[in-house]
């Protein structure tokens, strides 16, 4: 049985924000859903055609406020840019 398009991004998405690991629990956390609050409100951001500049503010705002952290912005522009590229490779490849 094939999974539906979006169950697969969210995954994608997950496996993304794990390997970033910016809170740094990976090594000592076994689950995959310490970053599952971001999810959603990425994939909308993404659905809606947010750009690397929207990505970085929501990120910024989240991370600091709800994870109490400040990254700096190239840290989080760095996995924005990786992620809207992806997003766009996706989308290009599914109306093709």
């Amino acid at each position: 049985m094939m999974q539906h398009p979006i169950r697969t991004r969210m995954r994608v998405v997950r496996q993304m924000l794990n390997e970033w690991d910016f809170i740094g629990v990976g090594k000592f956390y076994t689950g995959d859903d310490e970053y599952d609050c971001l999810l959603g409100p990425l994939l909308a951001r993404f659905a809606s055609g947010a750009n690397v500049d929207d990505v970085v503010g929501f990120l910024r705002e989240e991370i600091e406020g709800h994870f109490g952290l400040e990254l700096t912005d190239t840290e989080i522009a760095t996995f924005a840019v990786r992620t809207v590229a992806w997003w766009q490779d996706e989308e290009s490849r599914s109306t093709a």
